[in-house]
């Protein structure tokens, strides 16, 4: 399942729940609510110094390294292959007698023989020169070498053991949390030194539980045990779809239900975030999404992956820069129609409005691009071909976001996905927090163009990239919101000021975002 669309901001229905206090020790077993703090184990001590001739560089948290011999330490990366230089010089040698001079003067020696004063006939290694020292000395004979460089050789770690951290206390000390905790802000010999990942003892909703358990809006409960009617909605880490067939899954009262009643789930669902309501069975997409996110930073920080995907948004972009500027048109209008364009997702006319009606009120508002016609067809943007045997072209999303729990650094989105032929859909998703240009004013509404896509790309787990840039040798001149699917490859893009057509920008910044079909 594969998502190309991307949040915005952060998500007033995720605030209630978060201002639970961390809970002491009767928590993480079934029925039982989850662990939000722990005791840090100590590791080691951490070592102080470089062994004797190896130099400190603080990659990967502090390590020592070691050049070959004669060789000293550059101003490049330790780990390339220029860390250590042996610069130029001179390299010297003895030369070679070969006899006495003849001729007339007693000065004649042979083709590459040189004469001395001392009336013998000498001569220097290959690629050797005469230097003023006597010829007789070690250094009769010189040669200039040019700089030569070399990789490093490790010698010692000074970094804390995998999984560890490391904390002043004591000298230096590394210190190990359990299992899906992380370092929280107390002293790290406290009881509370550890907090539950992703976001360190906010609230039980984001707790660790015992092997077997799942954390489910707080409460420990065993892994599996959901899907059926009446039953919890499955975790995102249990299996998707969270709801048996048939079924829909309620987001404000966390059940699987009939999947006829999707439309009065809709509007409670919109309702709820619209209100900055607790949604509980959004909070499990929260902690997803945040270690999704989390990994995939770990990657693009640790690897060479970034620069293949701005690589990939910079060629995506090419064939769609002469639309930009009627895109920015309607996003202009979308920050000037606020108000007319937020009443579109209220609850009842986002969930319950027929598609065609919804489409024709955007175009009624102007939000309805007048993109150009294709160059190597006479065959309009949203125009589908008789003969075409899919639905992957063109699509519009226009978002709105909600926002005020500014402490969890995650969003809540609605998405009305549309062709203007009648293919769409009402979407919700749920991500971490992106600060991005598609997002216009104080009202949070934004204009995504989806390049080729099907609907079904639209729900279920996707990234989203948000790059900046400027004139005069970027892609972008003020900002980019890209759309990945989970393979990570291109589907659409946001804006506000427009794309030029320069070099990519060397900035992207990914998040994940899981999303659900509301029709």
């Amino acid at each position: 399942m594969n998502n190309r669309w991307i949040g915005r901001v952060l998500g007033a229905a995720l605030a209630a729940m978060l201002t639970a206090p961390a809970l002491g020790a009767e928590c993480g077993g079934e029925g039982q609510a989850s662990c939000t703090i722990a005791k840090a184990t100590l590791v080691s001590n951490k070592p102080g110094q470089c062994p004797g001739g190896a130099f400190f560089d603080p990659i990967d948290g502090g390590t020592c390294w070691r050049c070959p011999d004669g060789m000293a330490r550059t101003v490049f990366h330790v780990k390339s292959g220029d860390a250590c230089e042996r610069p130029l010089h001179e390299a010297f040698a003895k030369a070679t007698r070969h006899g006495r001079a003849t001729g007339l003067l007693r000065t004649d020696c042979q083709r590459g023989q040189f004469w001395d004063p001392n009336g013998d006939c000498w001569s220097c290694p290959g690629g050797y020169r005469r230097t003023a020292h006597p010829v007789t000395a070690e250094r009769a004979c010189a040669r200039t070498v040019p700089p030569q460089r070399a990789a490093a050789q490790f010698a010692a770690s000074l970094a804390c053991p995998q999984g560890s951290f490391f904390d002043l206390v004591d000298g230096g000390t590394c210190w190990k949390c359990p299992e899906g905790y992380g370092r929280g802000a107390a002293h790290v010999k406290a009881g509370d030194a550890c907090a539950a990942t992703v976001l360190a003892g906010v609230g039980r909703i984001f707790g660790s539980c015992d092997a077997g358990l799942v954390n489910a809006a707080g409460t420990c409960q065993r892994r599996g045990a959901c899907g059926a009617l009446g039953e919890r909605p499955c975790l995102l880490v249990e299996r998707v779809p969270s709801c048996n067939g048939g079924l829909a899954e309620d987001f404000v009262a966390n059940r699987c239900v009939r999947a006829d009643l999707k439309a009065d789930i809709c509007k409670a669902t919109v309702g709820a975030v619209g209100a900055g309501k607790a949604v509980a069975g959004l909070f499990d997409a929260a902690r997803a999404t945040q270690e999704r996110t989390e990994a995939q930073r770990n990657r693009l920080r640790q690897g060479p992956q970034s620069s293949p995907l701005l690589q990939q948004v910079a060629q995506a972009l090419a064939p769609h820069t002469r639309m930009v500027p009627e895109l920015q048109r309607v996003t202009s209008l979308l920050q000037s129609q606020r108000g007319p364009i937020a009443a579109l997702f209220t609850p009842e006319t986002f969930c319950t409005l027929p598609r065609a009606e919804f489409d024709r009120r955007l175009q009624a508002l102007g939000a309805m691009p007048n993109l150009p016609r294709r160059t190597s067809s006479a065959v309009d943007w949203f125009v589908r071909p008789a003969h075409a045997a899919d639905d992957a072209h063109f699509y519009l999303g226009y978002q709105v976001a909600f926002s005020a729990a500014a402490v969890i650094g995650v969003d809540v989105s609605l998405l009305w996905v549309t062709d203007f032929r009648g293919n769409g859909g009402r979407y919700l998703a749920v991500g971490p927090q992106l600060v991005t240009n598609a997002t216009i004013g104080v009202t949070p509404i934004g204009l995504q163009f989806f390049p080729k896509v099907d609907l079904a790309s639209f729900t279920g787990w996707g990234f989203g990239g948000a790059i900046s840039g400027g004139p005069p040798s970027k892609v972008v001149s003020a900002g980019l919101d890209v759309s990945f699917d989970d393979k990570f490859v291109f589907q659409g893009f946001g804006l506000s000021a427009g794309i030029g057509l320069g070099a990519i920008p060397g900035d992207l910044a990914v998040s994940a975002v899981h999303a659900w079909k509301l029709d």
